[in-house]
């Protein structure tokens, strides 16, 4: 039987046709609209009236820029983040700012904690997971 080659052609064909209809998923042309579109997250804002100069009071002592990529992940989120998260990023950072003491290198060790944190609670972003507390 010399057709073995034909159907494993189809196979790889199938499997290659199966992979982009899910990366077209993925992307959401189907009209999956569940998923947050990645954008890019500051986790102490740069851009709030009440809070950034309150970060900047602290992040300025280290010569850190809120602009910065210590401060920046690429993340599902859409929109504005709720107030309870503006004050839980602020009250860590007043602790770090304690704790480190003006050491940079100490203040960003500790940063990096609170980062991975909110990375493997994207929802911490959100007003549902403050709701929920």
């Amino acid at each position: 039987g010399g057709g073995g080659k034909k159907v494993e052609l189809n196979k790889q064909q199938k499997d290659y046709n199966k992979a982009v209809e899910e990366s077209k998923n993925a992307k959401g042309d189907k009209g999956v609209t569940q998923a947050k579109p990645n954008q890019v997250h500051h986790f102490a804002t740069n851009k709030s009236k009440k809070y950034t100069q309150q970060f900047e009071q602290i992040t300025n002592k280290y010569k850190l820029n809120l602009d910065d990529m210590w401060n920046k992940e690429l993340m599902p989120h859409q929109g504005r983040h709720p107030y309870a998260y503006h004050d839980y990023m602020l009250e860590q950072m007043k602790k770090f700012d304690k704790i480190a003491n003006g050491n940079q290198d100490k203040f960003l060790k500790l940063y990096e904690q609170v980062k991975q944190k909110v990375i493997n609670n994207p929802d911490m972003i959100t007003k549902d997971y403050w709701n929920k507390k």
